[in-house]
Order: C-alpha cells, then sequence, then structure tokens
C-alpha cells in the first residue's frame, strides 16, 4: 500500500523526495529533544498529531536507538534486523537504518555517540527522528550513522489513500 522513491527516480518529478535535512541534534545547530536510550532500549514518544499508517491511526510511536520506530507500542522488542514483521519483534514498524546500533559507545572512556533525537515542526507540519552520529555495537565497524525519519501530519499532507507521507533519508 506504499509507494518508496529516492532522489534518484527522475521519472516521478512529483514524487520523488527533496533533499531537506533537517538537523534535530542540539550539537549541530538543531532544535530537537535528546531521548534517553541505553543499548538495546526504547522508548515511547507522543506524536504531535494523529499519524496514519495503513489504515490505523496512532498517536505514540515506540523509538529504538537501533534505527527503527514502531507504532506498536507493546513492550516487544528485537534489536536484530531480521525479515519485517517477525515473532520476535514489534509490528507496525518502519525501520530506516536497522541495526545493532549504540548510543553510549566509548573509546577511551570518551562517548562517540550523539545519540537519537526528536523534533515537532509545527511550522511545516512535520514530526522528525534524528538518529546523530551513531555507532555500531560491534566496535570493528566503527562509521558513524547519521540518519533522520520524518512524518508528515495528515491534516496537511493528504494523500488520494489517506495515508500517512513518511520520509527516510541519509546524511
Amino acid at each position: 500500500g506504499y509507494y518508496a522513491y529516492d532522489n534518484s527516480d527522475t521519472d516521478y518529478p512529483d514524487a520523488a523526495p527533496l533533499d531537506d535535512w533537517i538537523s534535530c541534534s542540539t550539537h549541530y545547530g538543531g532544535s530537537g529533544t535528546k531521548i534517553d536510550l541505553r543499548e538495546n532500549t526504547t522508548a515511547k514518544v507522543d506524536l504531535p498529531f494523529p499519524f496514519t499508517y495503513y489504515g490505523v491511526s496512532y498517536n505514540q510511536i515506540r523509538l529504538s536507538d537501533n534505527g527503527w520506530i514502531s507504532f506498536d507500542t507493546s513492550d516487544y522488542y528485537d534489536f536484530y534486523n531480521w525479515h519485517m514483521q517477525n515473532a520476535y519483534g514489534s509490528g507496525a514498524q518502519i525501520a530506516p537504518f536497522w541495526d545493532n546500533l549504540d548510543p553510549i559507545r566509548k573509546i577511551d572512556e570518551v562517548p562517540i555517540a550523539d545519540g537519537v533525537y526528536v523534533y515537532h515542526d509545527a511550522a511545516r507540519h512535520l514530526f522528525v527522528v534524528e538518529w546523530s552520529r551513531m555507532p555500531n555495537a560491534r566496535p570493528e565497524l566503527d562509521h558513524l550513522q547519521t540518519f533522520e525519519l520524518i512524518l508528515y501530519d495528515p491534516a496537511h499532507y493528504a494523500t488520494p489513500t489517506a495515508r500517512g507521507v513518511v520520509q527516510c533519508r541519509a546524511e
């Protein structure tokens, strides 16, 4: 029921996403709120507007340090990036970069992760989750990942199918 486009889909000029990074990290000029997460944890976050996902309206998400959100806010949690949906993970999930990330990893006692942030842009009617400079839990993988997920308020971004618009992108 959903469509996926990337910025190279030039055959669909009205559907290809715009490259408009919204920084949430306060360390990098954003106005977001940092969510206190430890490795392999989640937090429930209230949405600033009802969001319709596959025909169901939601007011909360479960936010994971491991690069996904779920509209299913039950306490069941799986940090492995297996197929979706599986018997061990949350339902109604969106995973822009699902891996075993570590928001508190340190090198020589110095934190290297920035963290996970949320931001409500009331003027543009969107809600942003940013995973900022997140290292993998495996120390041999030393790249930091920064990516975000944007939920567009369905009351201001109507679609022909009445589904909420989701955008995911990496910096």
